[in-house]
């Protein structure tokens, strides 16, 4: 779906295997950063094929995941929680309402800068909650520019791959021994989640439609599960 998985994998960091909030960030945009790697080999020629698009939205994530990363820093885990949950329920509801048919008419100069200014947000969500930012920026791909939305979830990669990498680089210094105290079993498990994701897109026949409820409800319920522990 384009995601990165961040936003499942930072509840688990957290609420299962007890990692702090800010570790969980900084190891899921580790994550997230390497399996974008993987992602955009595989989908190479569609990214060439869309490259001036993808370069300029990745200009305005990474000002936004910058940003997020050095507040993120300095915020105490609570409040990253409540907003994290937050945040997913939000998005959650704005897909599951299905935006695009507001946007019907929009000329294409509105719908250019309002993308511009929802991959700020797309590098603040992946800065400073580490989920890479797919949340918005499959959305953007899909309402916004008029990509298909499978073609938005393969083109997401790429613009991932920068604001995880800004993210890192500002996360490093405060976070980097943290690393080595994840078990070598667990990366091998993310691997091979996102190559079964891969696979899955390949060979499961799913509609756009279905895809973009699918994406609506993993948001909700992830983020109505992270908000439940944190009030709890």
């Amino acid at each position: 779906m384009g995601l990165g998985g961040g936003f499942i994998l930072v509840p688990i960091l957290s609420l299962v295997l007890g990692f702090s909030m800010k570790d969980a960030v900084f190891l899921s945009l580790c994550s997230v950063f390497f399996l974008s790697i993987l992602q955009n080999l595989v989908n190479r020629e569609i990214i060439l094929n869309n490259r001036k698009p993808l370069l300029r939205l990745s200009f305005f994530a990474v000002i936004g995941s910058g940003v997020a990363a050095w507040v993120g820093t300095r915020t105490p885990d609570v409040i990253i929680s409540i907003a994290f949950a937050i945040f997913l329920l939000s998005f959650g509801a704005f897909f599951w309402r299905s935006p695009g048919d507001l946007l019907a008419g929009v000329s294409t100069k509105y719908r250019q800068g309002s993308a511009d200014f929802l991959m700020i947000l797309a590098g603040i969500s992946s800065g400073f909650f580490g989920i890479g930012g797919g949340i918005i920026t499959v959305p953007v791909l899909h309402h916004f520019l008029l990509y298909p939305m499978k073609e938005s979830a393969k083109l997401s990669f790429f613009v991932q791959f920068f604001a995880t990498g800004i993210g890192l680089l500002v996360y490093y210094h405060s976070r980097k021994e943290v690393i080595y105290e994840l078990p070598p079993s667990t990366l091998l498990f993310l691997l091979f989640g996102s190559l079964a994701g891969m696979l899955l897109s390949r060979r499961v026949k799913i509609t756009n439609e279905n895809l973009k409820k699918l994406f609506a409800i993993l948001l909700i319920g992830v983020g109505t599960w992270k908000l439940i522990s944190v009030l709890s």
